[in-house]
């Protein structure tokens, strides 16, 4: 069994919970009790932040279930395969991406366009580092994912209004000799 099985299936938690708490907060000086085991299993799996693990080849180690619902997957279908299945638009984009976690860099509000089960194309902002294996070598990325369509909405419907307003001011805008139209004109 694999920490991504274990978090992604409720009723194997508690064989590798210890697990979790390795790999997150790094403390081995304390053991929690099944009560507060699932509370934070819980806490990862219904965030209200899309979350995934990915190992130094881009394969998905791990994805909460916000994550598999904005992208509607199963966690069968989303789990141990390669990450660029599912951004296969994005090829350049996610190998500049590992390049700049593989030297230590994170990353913040990067787009990345995820393709959904269903084939729509989500846009996604990305923020994700890597924790390493005690020995330096890659361990996994951290990554946590939000919903960027409401911002590409936003500026799509921006550049339509500044181009209808140049349109609109092109062909009916006559400037005359008065301070704001010297400063509109200029």
């Amino acid at each position: 069994m694999t920490l991504c099985n274990m978090v992604c299936y409720g009723d194997m938690v508690s064989l590798t919970t210890w697990n979790i708490y390795s790999h997150i907060i790094h403390n081995n000086f304390f053991l929690l009790n099944s009560a507060r085991d699932a509370e934070l299993i819980d806490f990862f799996q219904n965030a209200p932040i899309a979350m995934h693990w990915l190992n130094g080849e881009g394969i998905v180690l791990w994805a909460n279930q916000t994550e598999l619902n904005v992208l509607g997957y199963t966690a069968e279908e989303y789990i141990g395969q390669p990450i660029m299945n599912f951004c296969p638009d994005e090829k350049e984009l996610v190998l500049e991406i590992f390049k700049q976690l593989g030297s230590g860099n994170s990353i913040a509000d990067v787009p990345v366009r995820f393709r959904t089960k269903d084939g729509r194309m989500v846009h996604l902002l990305i923020d994700s580092n890597v924790a390493y294996n005690k020995n330096g070598s890659f361990g996994h990325t951290r990554c946590f994912i939000r919903d960027d369509t409401a911002r590409k909405i936003r500026d799509a419907r921006t550049k339509l209004l500044l181009e209808e307003t140049e349109r609109v001011g092109r062909n009916s805008f006559t400037p005359c000799d008065c301070h704001v139209c010297l400063i509109w004109s200029a």
